[in-house]
């Protein structure tokens, strides 16, 4: 007999909420009003089939999925009525909606600042030049500016051409498989 096969990771307990609903463009009543293009937290809006939209909800650290059906919530608002399938579990329904709740009123920053990331994305600038054919100094006036790098280029020490160096030996750190030590969130500076 065969071993039974996982199942993928996007069909697992794990994978984002999907609440489904009805909404309707002429209905007044006391239901829940939805206006996608007001919302900060809409990450994108797919047609599905049947002409379902799928509106993806997220932040920097939740993400939940809307499954509409009837008017388009992308043109204005529309009143919504939540569908239930079978006999839900109901602590995960209520932590799905109050997911909704907080993605709604309330959705986190989706930037956090880093000396790391900092780091990380000047490595991947500089690789990209270098693989242009560009200086140093074109490079740094990438990341830093033209004006920046025209007075302090020749400063004291070389410190920016030292700068620039480093973002280019990281970068080709990164493309030569660091990478994935970044990736695992073990990478820290040096990649």
């Amino acid at each position: 007999m065969p071993a039974p096969q996982a199942s993928p990771c996007w069909l697992t307990s794990a994978a984002a909420p999907i609440l489904e609903a009805v909404c309707d463009r002429s209905w007044s009543g006391t239901s829940f009003e939805l206006a996608v293009p007001d919302l900060r937290c809409a990450r994108s809006v797919i047609i599905g089939p049947g002409r379902a939209q799928h509106v993806v909800l997220g932040d920097s650290e939740r993400v939940l999925t809307l499954k509409l059906e009837g008017s388009r919530a992308a043109l204005g608002p529309v009143g919504t009525t939540f569908l239930l399938r079978r006999i839900p579990d109901p602590a995960r329904l209520a932590s799905d909606f109050a997911t909704l709740d907080a993605l709604l009123h309330m959705p986190r920053s989706r930037a956090r600042g880093s000396r790391n990331r900092e780091v990380l994305r000047n490595a991947l600038v500089a690789l990209d030049g270098r693989h242009l054919g560009a200086s140093h100094r074109d490079i740094a006036e990438v990341i830093l500016g033209r004006e920046r790098v025209r007075e302090d280029w020749s400063g004291r020490g070389g410190w920016l051409k030292e700068r620039m160096r480093r973002a280019v030996a990281i970068g080709e750190r990164l493309r030569d498989g660091g990478y994935r030590r970044a990736l695992e969130g073990s990478c820290r500076f040096s990649c």
